[in-house]
């Protein structure tokens, strides 16, 4: 019996230590629960067998079993084939029926090495380590070919990315969407035979022409007088909300941001830094140089801008002079007293450069065409947040007007009004003071005349002078150190080497006769080269009263004339309740003789 007993421990030892193979105490624990609760029905049916005369009370009471710490490790290794030999050779029930009288403490005796060497071996199959080898053989000889391979293909480098392609790879995504309107469009297309022989022009104007057919009446009168604007395509804009922002600045940001598109929207941290760069050159532009900005993203068209404006940068002292013959100028006296900024006014770049503007203006206006600018400088001082601006205009010798030069636009034809008559519309005598009021009032004489079809009115100025500017000392000597450099590094090539080739370059020049529609018809080649070289007559001339004009400082005007229609006729038809319908007519001719 004790063999049996022994057989079965040792077969249940085998089974669980497939399960255990580390040493976890809540797996042991529950292995321990596991072999109470199989051995103690065990034990319990041996006392039943051997004590039928026992009470009931004591054939409940539990049997203590005391279990060995079995190691599944040093458990003994049996094969499966002599367990299964062992339970069908054996019935359980018979087994228990035989039992000796069990001890009161059953106790498991450890198993030794010694019992292990009598425990039979299973033979391996050699099939099976056959195949075992050969698979490793083959995975052995497919590592080799694979390491061979890898030596054998040279290593790819990658070269560096050129301009070009970063360019492209930083442009903005394609419109997906739009490439696929497009696509859709191009499947659409039907080739048919030109049977007529028609152009593309005349195909076009066909098309427009079923178009305008299609439309009614009132239609077309209104895409004559305002045409569609289908085949314009126009760019998705962002939408641009500014929160915390004083008026002017709001107002400033959602202009310079009103060209901000969708499709550069759509990237959005590399849109950041441009969102950010513009805001700030807006905020710069109206007296905001520590304006603070904060992005939120609202939906995919539209932002939304907090802004921190700060203290903003205020004019602290400005001075505009004024030199040479036109300093006393009442236009820029004025100008003088009244800028566009003023002490203590936020400094706004457009104000700033207005005030410029008008500086410029009266200096045309009133002929002082050798002006230029001494300084115009600004400068931001910063942590104070102060602006100082400088203006300095020499404005030299005022021009004066010479006697009008009238022409007509066909040089063959003679004045249709007698020349003194003509020189009667000059609101102004020879010499006198160049005013633009002056040449614009010859203008509308001419005009309100209607002695001519069109007239055109040229007053010839001198190209204006480029004067270098007055600079601060203390960038005057900067620049003045950056001439000197400049000026050693020009030595410094003049005393290189010249390199010279002796092979010679030469070069082909390609006909233009060779390309088809380039035959010219003598007529045509004719009046081409009447065009140029009244053109560049008109030129040269242009070219030559201007000099005239600086060294004179005199101001030629030339009046260009058209008579071609002298002869108006007008007509017009009416209805009223009182008088019916009417027919009005009405026959004009301006000039009737030379006088």
């Amino acid at each position: 019996m004790l063999v049996k007993n022994k057989f079965r421990k040792l077969t249940l030892a085998y089974d669980m230590q497939c399960i255990f193979r580390t040493n976890d105490i809540n797996k042991y624990l529950v292995y321990g629960i596991f072999l109470s609760a199989l051995v103690a029905p065990t034990a319990f049916a041996q006392t039943a067998d051997e004590q039928p005369t026992q009470s009931s009370q004591s054939m409940s009471t539990p049997v203590a079993i005391e279990l060995p710490a079995i190691d599944p490790v040093d458990a003994p290794v049996i094969s499966p084939l002599d367990v299964a030999t062992a339970s069908n050779d054996t019935d359980s029930m018979v087994l228990l029926q035989e039992q000796s009288p069990p001890n009161p403490k059953i106790q498991f005796k450890p198993i030794e090495f010694e019992d292990l060497e009598n425990l039979a071996i299973t033979p391996v199959d050699q099939s099976m380590a056959n195949e075992i080898y050969a698979a490793a053989d083959e995975a052995k000889k497919q590592a080799e070919l694979a390491r061979k391979e890898s030596t054998r293909t040279p290593e790819q480098t990658v070269k560096d990315s050129t301009t070009q392609e970063i360019t492209e790879m930083t442009r903005a995504p394609v419109d997906i969407d739009q490439l696929m309107n497009s696509i859709q469009a191009d499947s659409k297309i039907v080739v048919e035979a030109n049977s007529a022989g028609k152009t593309l022009n005349d195909l076009a104007e066909d098309e427009s022409e079923e178009n305008e057919k299609k439309l009614n009446f009132f239609q077309r009168i209104v895409n004559k007088i305002r045409p569609s604007k289908d085949n314009i395509v126009v760019a998705a804009k962002i939408a641009v909300s500014v929160e915390g922002a004083p008026p002017i600045l709001a107002e400033n940001i959602k202009a310079k941001l009103s060209a901000f598109t969708v499709e550069s929207f759509t990237e959005y941290s590399s849109a950041i830094p441009q969102l950010r760069a513009l805001s700030n050159q807006a905020a710069q532009a109206v007296g905001y140089y520590n304006a603070e900005f904060k992005f939120e993203k609202v939906t995919e068209s539209k932002v939304k801008i907090r802004v921190t404006p700060g203290d903003p940068v205020k004019v602290e002292d400005e001075e505009i002079a004024f030199f040479g013959a036109g300093a006393n100028l009442p236009q820029f006296r004025v100008i003088g007293v009244l800028p566009d900024l003023s002490v203590g006014d936020i400094f706004n770049h457009g104000y700033y450069e207005k005030t410029k503007s008008r500086i410029l203006e009266a200096a045309n206006n009133n002929g002082f065409f050798d002006g230029y600018w001494l300084l115009h400088d600004v400068k931001v001082n910063q942590p104070e947040n102060t602006a100082d601006i400088n203006l300095r205009y020499e404005t030299g010798s005022r021009y004066t007007l010479g006697e009008v030069e009238f022409r007509m636009s066909d040089p063959s034809k003679p004045l249709p009004i007698n020349l003194d008559i003509l020189k009667t519309l000059a609101p102004w005598k020879e010499g006198a003071d160049y005013t633009a009021w002056r040449v614009n009032g010859l203008a509308s004489n001419l005009t309100n005349s209607r002695y001519f079809n069109y007239t055109l009115v040229d007053a010839v100025k001198p190209d204006p002078l480029i004067v270098p500017l007055e600079l601060p000392p203390d960038i005057q000597a900067l620049v003045d150190q950056q001439k000197i450099t400049e000026s050693e590094l020009a030595v410094q090539d003049k005393n290189k080497p010249t390199a010279v080739s002796a092979k010679e370059v030469t070069q082909n020049i390609v006909d233009e006769k060779q390309f088809a529609g380039t035959e010219v018809s003598p007529e045509a080649a004719r009046s081409m080269r009447v065009e140029d070289t009244q053109h560049t007559e008109k030129e040269t001339e242009a070219e030559h009263l201007k000099t005239l004009a600086r060294e004179e400082k005199r101001i030629p005007v030339i009046v260009t004339l058209n008579a071609d229609q002298l002869n108006s006729l007008e007509t017009g038809l009416g209805y009223g309740t009182d008088t019916g319908v009417r027919l009005r007519s009405q026959y004009r001719r301006a000039i009737v003789n030379r006088y």
